[in-house]
């Protein structure tokens, strides 16, 4: 006989509703065995594992389901279950590992360097400092354009010996802060590279945009001539140093290094053109039109007539006689087989040519020209302006014989993309520094009224919203002495209602008949939501270096490793840096945030679940005319009570009852949630009073009636 998974089902259900939690086990192993691929049986045999303290069992289930999540893409449902496992066995640097990359692909990059810094705290504290740093890289990798950090890693690379790491991470932040303009530590950030690997022509180049950037051209040029000293043939070294003696004004020298490079490579013909385009700028024509000559061929090989075409012409309105830049115009049209613009070029010759007198040059053009008009066939190929006939204009114009072009394959066969132009010298803008000291002038005003805020939540005993404020704060504002005088205060006055007897309070309620004060509820309700963060989170003692779990179980499994305290210094620097640069929320923010929440809620990940949907919520207004903030209210509620908390649900409920703006059906729903937490926490009364408007309603509404009855029948009993 087979196996029956339905009646396996059953028989666990029927063994958890006794409380045989073993047997339950052992019907859900069998499920397991029988379907490997039934991952909600193996997620529920992971919890009863929980149940019965076999924590190792647990995580083996838990781990295959979140690698299948993982697998599948269910990025969530993989954080979710890898929480679960990070529960049972904190020092688990694999699962941190995980959890960081997951939050990190969701774009959460707060949590992501939770992770990541607690790895660090924890090979630190192990003496495997290699691997810190490796974990301190992912976490600068984060923010990009944090150069703070980026200098941080080098010098810490550095300082291990690492010298090629630390020239990357030098070169990075040399990068981000020239981007910025703040030119003078990029030179030193990319000098810094360089020294420690003279082969870094990411850092040479850097170097030479700095100085560029700064408006020393000359120095950057003195160091591509000693770079290319010691390197001869590194060809991209002399492209760059005709950009800088351009950069430098220094025409001479740009033409003759040009020239230089385009004799060893034809291909470096771009440069040809950036050092004629200078000299059309200064009015030289006639040099500028020399070089072009020279670039013609490669050029029209690489598809770059356009760009030529266009110098020319400028040349040509500066000495609108230049015959060389006609014969170019005549070679250049021809090639595109332009009849147009050839007719129109050779008649411009003819009439330049008589300015000049130059009689031979008039005769040629003139005898092209009515070929061109009579249709004369042109014996041409795409690639080669060699025709049966030589014409008198063609001989003085290109030469008596008329050589195969060298670039006769080339044109044939090059690829018509755009040339890849290696400018070096990137653009700065003038105002980063009015635009930065504006924007710290708005941030600190709207920090100040923030805070403003936060002193009358507290006095008016809203803790909660004080809290989630100053969090937000802290996320965008990072460390600051007037959040932490804010934070003590808080603290005492949560501190203060935890000494209040809760239960008795409650019960005071109950007997009289009386329902607390809206501030009462929210009051406790931060006692709550304080106690449920610093469980979830630890103590402000526990997260400083050293106190992880992960470092305690690497340093016992590694011995007594001695701390290095400049690297502990280090890792805080890291924490500290990147909390005062907080990116603020994106839109997409809440999505994540409240996707997240469901995924923890169907783990049964109550307290992770409860911290996700009140970042959510704190992303939104109850006015904004969408569901979110009420959807938040309740899921919010339906947390709460599941931990047994119905009074902080009483507050989500009644706060997504007060939001404007929804369907009938939304509050009848609320209605109902909230007469069930006022049942709970033992309040008949008011608890009657809900179930008696949702009856008002709706008499069939969920079974209302059959509650109300019942309640009643309670409330006679108790009198």
């Amino acid at each position: 006989m087979g196996f029956d998974k339905s009646k396996a089902v059953r028989t666990a259900e029927k063994h958890l509703a006794q409380g045989k939690i073993s047997a339950a086990i052992a019907e859900y192993r069998r499920i397991v065995e029988h379907d490997p691929k039934d991952f909600a049986a193996l997620n529920t045999l992971g919890d009863l594992y929980v149940r019965e303290d076999k924590k190792a069992d647990a995580i083996r289930c838990f781990t295959a389901v979140a690698e299948h999540y993982r697998s599948q893409g269910f990025v969530l449902k993989a954080i979710a279950m890898y929480k679960k496992i990070q529960r049972l066995d904190p020092s688990a640097l694999d699962v941190a590992d995980k959890l960081g990359a997951l939050y990190e692909q969701q774009g959460l990059f707060v949590e992501a360097r939770t992770q990541y810094l607690s790895m660090a705290d924890a090979y630190m504290r192990a003496g495997q400092r290699r691997r810190a740093l490796d974990v301190l890289r992912r976490i600068a990798d984060l923010d990009p354009q944090n150069a703070e950090i980026r200098l941080k890693l080098a010098q810490s690379y550095e300082h291990e010996g690492l010298r090629f790491d630390a020239a990357e991470a030098y070169t990075q932040a040399g990068a981000n802060l020239l981007a910025r303009g703040d030119h003078e530590r990029a030179l030193s950030a990319y000098t810094q590279a360089y020294g420690l690997d003279p082969l870094n022509q990411e850092a040479l180049a850097g170097m030479v945009a700095a100085h560029c950037a700064r408006g020393t051209p000359e120095d950057a040029a003195e160091l591509l001539e000693r770079a290319i000293a010691d390197d001869s043939e590194n060809d991209e070294l002399r492209a760059m140093l005709v950009r800088v003696r351009l950069e430098a004004e220094d025409l001479d020298e740009a033409e003759r290094v040009a020239r230089e490079l385009f004799e060893r490579e034809t291909h470096s013909y771009t440069t040809l053109i950036e050092v004629a385009r200078a000299f059309i700028n200064r009015g030289e024509t006639n040099r500028a039109v020399a070089l072009l000559a020279q670039a013609v061929e490669p050029a029209l090989a690489a598809r770059d007539e356009e760009i030529l075409a266009a110098l020319l012409d400028q040349a040509l309105e500066r000495d609108p006689d230049q015959i060389e830049a006609l014969r170019l115009l005549v070679r250049i049209h021809t090639w595109q087989r332009d009849d147009a613009k050839l007719r129109a070029t050779l008649e411009r010759m003819i009439e330049a040519a008589r300015e000049r007198g130059l009689e031979e040059e008039v005769r040629a053009a003139s005898d092209h020209l009515r070929r061109l008009l009579t249709e004369e066939p042109l014996q041409t190929t795409n690639n080669n302006l060699r025709h049966e006939g030589v014409s008198e204009f063609e001989a003085t114009a290109f030469g008596a014989e008329i050589p195969a072009s060298p670039f006769q394959d080339e044109l044939a066969l090059s690829d018509p993309a755009a040339i890849e132009w290696n400018g070096i010298v990137p653009t700065t803008d003038r105002f980063d520094s009015a635009l930065g000291a504006s924007e710290r002038a708005r941030r600190e005003q709207f920090l100040l009224q923030e805070l403003e805020s936060v002193d009358f939540y507290l006095a008016q005993g809203y803790l909660d919203i004080a809290r989630s404020t100053l969090e937000m704060l802290e996320q965008q504002f990072g460390p600051h002495a007037s959040i932490a005088e804010r934070r003590s205060r808080l603290r005492n006055a949560a501190e203060e209602l935890a000494e209040q007897s809760f239960e008795v309070s409650a019960q005071v309620a109950v007997d009289a008949h009386v329902e607390p004060s809206m501030a009462e509820i929210e009051a406790q309700a931060s006692v709550i939501d304080v106690a449920i963060a610093e469980d979830s989170f630890g103590s402000t003692q526990d997260r400083t270096v050293g106190s992880s779990p992960h470092e305690k179980a690497l340093a016992s499994s590694n011995g007594d490793h001695r701390i290095d305290s400049g690297f502990a210094a280090l890792i805080e620097e890291f924490r500290n840096e990147l909390g005062e640069e907080e990116p603020p929320a994106a839109p997409s923010d809440y999505e994540t945030h409240y996707n997240l929440g469901v995924a923890y809620k169907e783990m049964d990940l109550l307290d992770e679940a409860i911290e996700e949907f009140q970042k959510a919520v704190a992303l939104v207004s109850p006015q904004d005319g969408t569901p979110r903030y009420l959807q938040c209210c309740n899921l919010l509620g339906h947390c709460f009570m599941q931990k047994g908390m119905p009074r902080v649900a009483v507050m989500w409920f009644r706060r997504g009852l007060d939001a404007p703006g929804h369907s009938e059906d939304e509050y009848q729903a609320l209605r109902y949630e909230l007469g069930n937490a006022y049942e709970q926490m033992g309040d008949i009364e008011r608890a009657i009073e809900i179930f008696s408007e949702v009856y008002g309603i709706n008499v069939s509404y969920r079974g209302v009636a059959e509650r109300l009855r019942r309640l009643q029948e309670q409330r006679e009993v108790v009198k």
